[in-house]
């Protein structure tokens, strides 16, 4: 189920300088270790009819001898239907290295893509697609557009997204209504959802990803948790700025 693009600017819960910062745990044993931050921010554009979304996670130095991790996306999508123009993907993730960047030619529906690895294992080419189409960023707020109000136990949604080279339909169910504490011990009134996962050198492809998700205007993911390729993580909310 997609929702019609015609009406999602009425129902945005997001704008230019809302920043969330959030911290991410690994489970190490019994123990949940700090380590890294993951920061999301909405920004404006030089040109008023769109957005720009940035996404960017970083290790903790003291860890990054173990596995270091340096992630930005930047996807640039236009400000009523939230519909891709560009989005790029710059990546350290211990060995691994990737520079990311798909364009979406959203007239024609063909999406070109430069994958620079530095293993030399290189993707560029074109990919044509039917119907709507996100890039991995901007589909988590696209969904933040979504009326949590009208879903019922056992709904589920679908949002196809293009990554890597691919298009991979996400599947969202909606689990019900729970509250959910940040890392600050506020707690909120959430709606809660399991997402399917990418398989990939971060997910089996199995395993889902919990989340909760503010049940107000604003629509702030508060917490994620998942089973990852060598253990399990968790994301929590550390602080807000300029939301709605």
């Amino acid at each position: 189920m997609l929702m019609n693009h015609s009406a999602l600017y009425a129902q945005r819960a997001f704008s230019p300088g809302e920043q969330l910062d959030y911290k991410a745990y690994y489970h190490l044993g019994f123990l949940w270790i700090p380590a890294a931050t993951i920061q999301l921010s909405v920004l404006p554009n030089e040109d008023n009819r769109l957005l720009t979304l940035q996404a960017t996670g970083k290790s903790y130095k003291r860890y990054d001898a173990f596995f270091k991790v340096r992630e930005r996306y930047v996807s640039t999508v236009d400000k009523q239907t939230l519909s891709p123009l560009l989005a790029t993907r710059e990546a350290v993730e211990g060995s691994y290295q990737v520079n990311d960047r798909t364009t979406f030619h959203l007239d024609s529906g063909m999406i070109d893509y430069h994958i620079i690895r530095n293993s030399g294992d290189n993707s560029i080419g074109q990919e044509q697609i039917k119907g709507s189409c996100f890039d991995i960023l901007t589909a988590a707020y696209y969904f933040r557009t979504y009326d949590f109000s009208k879903m019922h136990v056992g709904n589920q949604y679908v949002i196809n997204t293009f990554t890597d080279g691919k298009v991979y339909p996400i599947t969202i169910q909606y689990l019900g209504n729970e509250m959910c504490a940040d890392r600050n011990k506020t707690e909120y009134n959430c709606a809660k959802f399991e997402i399917s996962t990418i398989k990939g050198k971060v997910f089996n492809g199995k395993d889902k990803i919990l989340m909760w998700v503010t049940n107000d205007s604003a629509k702030i993911p508060i917490r994620a948790t998942s089973k990852i390729l060598v253990g399990e993580v968790d994301v929590i909310l550390d602080g807000v700025k300029g939301t709605r």
